[in-house]
């Protein structure tokens, strides 16, 4: 299936200890900075508290969030399927605290495009950004970030800096969305250095078709790769399924 793509990233504002791995326990986190990117746009689009004064704020307020929000939402409505890294498990789940719009940010999250939502539930784990992207010769460039590094960057005012991060991002995942379709295929780079692949006969899934098959055989119970895990603030995937009906 052919999608209209947007692609969507943001990136948090709470500073935290370097080497910490699980970021659910130092919520809320705050956006600082969030970045939509079209198929027809020239240039990616840059949301972040404080647009109107000088110099950005230290985080979205909840109006600002929410206008972000009504934003994905007429862009669904003109016809564009949301597409993300990795936005079910973190995004909007970010988004839906942030703004409060939980009802809407769940119906955004489940009829968007995950890419790697949709590995997990056809693997059994994920991949990173990069490592997707280098798999896919879109760069050759390894990154490795802690979850710490872009907030105490823009605590610090490098904003241009974080804006550069998310920016790349979203151009990363449009690029991702449209490639690996037209490729057949998801290569990503391993951590020891290999190339992987994941079939694509019939393109990306959007989240609510991707959950709905069998757990894949190489899952062997480990919470960190839990579909339910992932999309938890959303309830139960019986839930889920009710609302698609």
């Amino acid at each position: 299936m052919e999608f209209k793509y947007l692609a969507f990233d943001l990136e948090t504002a709470k500073v935290q200890a370097p080497r910490q791995c699980d970021w659910m326990l130092h919520r809320p986190l705050g956006i600082s900075c969030a970045a939509t990117y079209s198929e027809r746009a020239k240039e990616p689009v840059l949301w972040y508290g404080g647009r109107r004064r000088r110099s950005p704020s230290s985080q979205m307020t909840v109006a600002e969030a929410r206008t972000l929000v009504k934003y994905l939402q007429q862009q669904v409505s003109a016809g564009y399927t949301i597409v993300t890294w990795n936005g079910i498990g973190f995004d909007f789940d970010i988004l839906a605290e942030e703004s409060g719009m939980y009802s809407i940010c769940r119906l955004l999250a489940l009829g968007h495009v995950d890419m790697m939502f949709h590995l997990l539930c056809e693997l059994g784990f994920g991949v990173s950004l990069n490592a997707a992207a280098r798999g896919m010769n879109l760069t050759r460039k390894i990154e490795k970030r802690t979850g710490a590094l872009i907030p105490n960057q823009w605590a610090g005012g490098r904003y241009e800096e974080v804006f550069g991060h998310v920016t790349r991002d979203v151009r990363t995942i449009l690029a991702l969305a449209k490639l690996c379709p037209e490729r057949g295929f998801l290569r990503w780079i391993t951590r020891w250095g290999t190339g992987r692949i994941m079939r694509l006969p019939g393109g990306w899934r959007k989240v609510s078709a991707a959950q709905s098959g069998p757990v894949p055989s190489e899952f062997h119970g480990h919470e960190h790769w839990s579909r339910e895990r992932v999309v938890a603030w959303m309830g139960s995937l019986e839930s889920i399924r009710g609302k698609k009906a």
